[in-house]
C-alpha cells in the first residue's frame, strides 16, 4: 500500500476516511506518520471513522468492529483510542 511509503506533499488538508480502522495500531501510526511527513505546518488532517461507544450504548461502530476483526485484523476504536493514536503519532516526530 502506497500510504505506508509516502503521501503527496504540500496539501492544505489531508482526509483519512475509513482508513485507520483497517489497521492495527502500529500500521495505523505508520499511515499517520507518512501524512505528518508530507504535511506543511499549517495543513490539517481530517480523520473520519466510526467510533465504538461504551457498554449498552448503541452505535454502528460495534458491528463494524466485529467485521474488521474477523476480516482483516483491524478494529474500530473508541474516541479515547483514536485520540491516543493521534497523540502518540504526533509526539513521535
Amino acid at each position: 500500500m502506497i500510504f505506508f511509503d509516502s503521501t503527496p506533499a504540500g496539501g492544505d488538508t489531508y482526509i483519512l476516511k475509513n482508513i485507520l480502522h483497517a489497521w492495527e495500531d502500529g500500521r495505523a501510526k505508520q499511515i499517520l506518520d507518512r501524512c505528518r511527513d508530507a504535511m506543511p505546518a499549517e495543513a490539517r488532517l481530517l480523520v473520519i471513522e466510526n467510533v465504538v461507544y461504551g457498554p449498552n450504548e448503541p452505535g454502528r461502530g460495534k458491528i463494524g468492529d466485529l467485521q474488521m476483526m474477523v476480516r482483516c485484523g483491524g478494529r474500530n476504536r473508541t474516541e479515547a483510542e483514536l485520540r491516543d493514536l493521534l497523540f502518540f503519532s504526533a509526539i513521535a516526530s
